[in-house]
């Protein structure tokens, strides 16, 4: 009997080796094959930027302490995110952020978002009460709640600050700063434009175009719209198109470079956006009021920035 346990004990861990190799190999092998993720806090991109301009994966230049500095040498964290990750994910808004973003939620409470980053965000929403994470459009802050929604149209490139920067970016940037940086009007013709069509009849376009007007002036034109019924049906009033949505996005830039050293940029802002907002009063299980209230947001904006070098030394 103690012959036969013995032999059925090591029949049993030769049994356990060789599915433990089994799955060794197995998970090596997925390892070899799996695709890098879309975002990710690497130390090459786990590091932040005011301005990023890159050469190549291997010779990136950030301005985040407000001086050119290669970005593996920023002792800070960042997550960098390019028009083409933010196209291979299929992130079209600010609000889908948090899926490429490790560490960032936003949430919504009504016409307000509240990004939280890290465990940090607000508690307070409303017209007059700015969230503790800044939110950066060109180099000038956006200081309304509700204006933190917007689709991407000419986007080229997305940096989320983790940590407080309020020593850089302010008062409002005690949680981090989120820096979103459009195309520069280009001096050589450009176009780029999608159409695209889905269920619940949902519609999309979009449209960029940029060029010159003169040896020291140059354009760019940014326009995206897009229209769904939705998928919700309000059962008490009959709507079968709660759901329904609307935004469109339209963004100009106007460059003036008299020289290599010297540029302003003019860029004007227009967003419009129409999306359901449920309300359901319930004064008694027998009886309720449910109405189909529409959240309408406007957003208009001018803003005026300058770039001048002297020097080693660049003011903006």
């Amino acid at each position: 009997m103690k012959k036969n346990w013995m032999s059925a004990g090591a029949s049993a861990v030769v049994l356990l080796a060789g599915i433990g190799g089994g799955t060794a190999q197995a998970q090596t092998a997925a390892d070899n094959t799996a695709t890098p993720p879309v975002s990710s806090d690497t130390a090459q991109s786990d590091a932040p930027a005011a301005s990023v301009t890159s050469q190549s994966e291997d010779d990136i230049v950030v301005t985040a302490q407000r001086r050119p500095e290669q970005l593996i040498d920023i002792p800070l964290s960042v997550a960098v995110l390019t028009p083409q990750r933010l196209e291979a994910a299929g992130i079209k808004s600010t609000m889908e952020l948090a899926a490429v973003t490790p560490g960032l939620t936003i949430q919504t409470l009504g016409a307000f978002s509240e990004p939280l980053l890290r465990g940090v965000s607000t508690t307070i929403s409303g017209v007059s009460n700015p969230s503790n994470i800044a939110l950066y459009i060109d180099g000038v802050y956006v200081t309304a709640q509700d204006s933190y929604d917007f689709d991407f149209v000419d986007v080229d490139q997305i940096q989320v600050l983790k940590g407080p920067q309020g020593t850089l970016y302010g008062r409002n940037a005690t949680g981090s700063a989120i820096l979103v940086t459009t195309k520069r009007p280009s001096f050589e013709w450009s176009a780029k434009g999608s159409l695209s069509y889905g269920n619940f009849n949902t519609s999309r376009g979009q449209l960029y175009l940029s060029g010159p007007i003169s040896d020291t002036v140059a354009f760019s034109a940014a326009g995206q719209f897009r229209n769904s019924d939705g998928y919700i049906t309000n059962i008490t009033t009959g709507n079968k198109k709660a759901g329904k949505n609307h935004r469109e996005t339209i963004r100009g830039k106007l460059l003036f470079q008299p020289n290599d050293t010297m540029r302003f940029t003019l860029s004007a802002d227009h967003i419009n956006l129409r999306e359901p907002w449920e309300v359901n009063m319930t004064f008694d299980p027998r009886y309720s009021m449910n109405y189909d209230i529409a959240n309408r947001r406007y957003t208009r904006k001018i803003a005026m920035t300058s770039h001048l070098t002297l020097g080693r030394t660049t003011l903006s």
